[in-house]
């Protein structure tokens, strides 16, 4: 299963819980994503233009497994400028990373937050199999809406989702997710 290590905040009781309970739904669609050979070289082929057998079986082994390992670290609305999450390979500390924003995590409704958390999974996953050649458009969120079962956005095909974002005072090259799933 994906492993998604939280960094300690200051999030309120029911933001936790959101918080949880879309990480909880988030193990589970991918478990049976990844369990299925067939869905999950479907699927990177769709959002990755990746062929059978292309760097995916090591993906699909690790994901089963041991996980990603990626750290998910909290930051407020300012420092992470406003955006709901954003992905990145080299966090100030070296390591992979996923930020979400604290102030959209106190709105966001489960099913929003695994969204979410599937699109910078979905950036991650892309980095893993193309290093830094990265998928045209927001590969993201046309990972998680697939994943879901959505129809992706058409604007996500075309959507530059980069962005340099200022973590401890260290410049952060992300893939972002844009805000279309803010909480109503």
């Amino acid at each position: 299963m994906p492993q998604l290590l939280l960094t300690p905040t200051s999030l309120s009781a029911s933001a936790n819980t959101a918080l949880i309970e879309a990480l909880w739904l988030l193990e589970q669609r991918l478990a049976t994503w990844s369990s299925n050979q067939d869905a999950f070289n479907d699927l990177l082929q769709q959002v990755f233009g990746l062929l059978p057998g292309d760097n995916s079986s090591a993906l699909q082994t690790t994901i089963s497994s041991s996980g990603l390992g990626i750290n998910l670290q909290i930051l407020d609305a300012t420092s992470i400028d406003g955006l709901i999450a954003a992905y990145t390979s080299a966090a100030p500390e070296g390591d992979e990373r996923i930020y979400l924003n604290a102030a959209w995590l106190e709105l966001a409704a489960p099913e929003q937050i695994e969204a979410v958390l599937l699109e910078e999974l979905g950036h991650a996953i892309d980095w893993h199999l193309n290093g830094s050649t990265d998928t045209a458009g927001d590969e993201g969120a046309i990972f998680s809406a697939l994943l879901r079962g959505e129809t992706p956005d058409p604007a996500a095909d075309r959507e530059n989702d980069h962005r340099i974002l200022n973590v401890d005072g260290v410049a952060v090259a992300v893939e972002a997710s844009i805000d279309t799933t803010r909480p109503t």
